[in-house]
């Protein structure tokens, strides 16, 4: 089971990547709350593009979402992910 921390460690690297690669303008934001941490690794699945694998995110997979901007340096906490798809 993940504990607190890692939750918020993920949902911190996912609200750095969601501001800096303009989420608010994105294509498809289902499920995306970056003002609300998770309760358990589990529920990153409903955000749209992401898949969790046990405790691990290990995808992020947006292609043709309309991102713009840079990826940050948050997303490098996320030791797991195994591909990245924009």
């Amino acid at each position: 089971m993940a504990n607190r921390q890692d939750v918020e460690t993920v949902h911190k690297a996912l609200s750095a990547f969601y501001l800096s690669t303009n989420g608010d303008s994105w294509a498809d934001r289902t499920g995306w709350n970056v003002t609300t941490v998770p309760q358990s690794m589990a529920e990153f699945n409903q955000w749209r593009g992401l898949r969790v694998v046990g405790n691990t995110l290990v995808r992020i997979d947006l292609p043709r979402n309309d991102l713009s901007g840079s990826l940050p340096p948050e997303l490098g906490n996320l030791s797991g992910m195994i591909v990245l798809i924009m």
